[in-house]
């Protein structure tokens, strides 16, 4: 596990294996990043990793997308060199965009499409024919609470529209990969403890989600328990979008 990523696990004793490559579900804390990895159970065990991805697996810039494809297939490729196979698949790449309409830059809306919604079509390309040889083969990309809604919100446009496409790739991907037994699907966070803004008013459970409750809807989607489910869409929002 040193040798995979430049990491602490907090529980290092219960890793038997790891299920998951390095495009694993975490949000930026203050001076680190938190992501899951699983046990042989599938159980989410919180993790402090240095980068996103491991170190000596490569990592890229998903600002800069020149040249991204074949950075991308290096990475897939690379990751399923290391572990022997691949099992489960996490996109959770993608920035963020707020602002007037009026003042959305040709460089921001391109920007908002590429960080979210190119590099997950790259990543899951790639993966999607090596996840045929797994006995239970995973992808959950992340989405955004209320995506599935064709409502007007100007003031993040870019980043619902790639969010949209990200939803609707992700079914076109299941459909076509359910014959092979791997299922792919969003799970849609609405506010979140690290999110940007926390406008609690505007949430029915009046707190924002953790990042332990996405943690457990990740590990649901990609349990056993969950294997007859694809092309789900999975808000974890405590109602706010709806």
């Amino acid at each position: 596990v040193d040798e995979w990523a430049a990491c602490q696990i907090e529980r290092p004793e219960d890793i038997i294996d790891l299920f998951v490559s390095p495009f694993y579900f975490g949000c930026e804390g203050d001076d680190r990043v938190t992501a899951w990895a699983f046990d042989t159970k599938r159980n989410p065990l919180r993790v402090k990793l240095n980068t996103v991805y491991g170190s000596d697996l490569g990592h890229w810039d998903v600002e800069d997308m020149t040249g991204i494809l074949p950075e991308a297939h290096e990475l897939v490729d690379g990751a399923a060199e290391r572990f022997g196979r691949l099992d489960v698949v996490v996109n959770n790449v993608g920035n963020y965009h707020k602002g007037p309409l009026d003042e959305l830059t040709s460089d921001a809306w391109r920007e908002m499409l590429d960080s979210n919604l190119t590099s997950t079509f790259y990543v899951c390309q790639r993966a999607a024919p090596i996840l045929r040889a797994s006995p239970a083969g995973r992808i959950v990309n992340v989405g955004y609470a209320g995506s599935d809604a064709l409502v007007a919100k100007p003031g993040i446009v870019a980043y619902q529209i790639a969010k949209t496409g990200v939803l609707l790739y992700s079914r076109a991907l299941a459909k076509r990969e359910a014959r092979h037994g791997t299922t792919v699907n969003v799970i849609a966070p609405g506010v979140i403890e690290n999110s940007v803004t926390m406008p609690i008013e505007e949430i029915p459970m009046g707190r924002p989600g953790t990042l332990d409750e996405m943690a457990s809807a990740l590990a649901y989607l990609v349990s056993d328990e969950a294997r007859y489910v694809t092309g789900a869409y999975l808000p974890v929002a405590g109602g706010w979008n709806l």
